[in-house]
């Protein structure tokens, strides 16, 4: 996969955030080979293709923590996890912070 290629995958997921599940959707959506995809994304940016969009979508999290009232379940349906649990997993692991503690340290 070509750097070309990497931007596109950038670019599905930051379109695709809240739909994509997996690698898989991501390979679906660019018509190309999931292997290859799983493959040469990491070669070219040092983390998986599960991991970028992971932080994309806390990013997101971000933004709605800042600007919303909304509560945990809104966020993580909009955003595109399983629901609040998941989100406050996969929040604290690349945040540091619960989403909680992150709202709360805006105020």
């Amino acid at each position: 996969m070509k750097n070309q290629n990497t931007e596109t995958v950038k670019t599905v997921i930051a379109k695709n955030y809240n739909r994509i599940n997996n690698t898989v959707d991501v390979a679906s959506i660019m018509n190309c080979n999931y292997e290859t995809l799983r493959e040469k994304f990491p070669k070219d940016t040092g983390i998986t293709i599960r991991q970028y969009l992971f932080d994309v979508r806390c990013r997101y999290v971000k933004h709605y923590l800042k600007t919303t009232d909304w509560k945990l379940y809104r966020i993580a349906k909009t955003t595109g996890f399983k629901d609040e649990k998941h989100l406050g997993r996969v929040f604290q692991k690349i945040v540091g912070m619960s989403p909680d503690n992150y709202r709360n340290n805006l105020k």
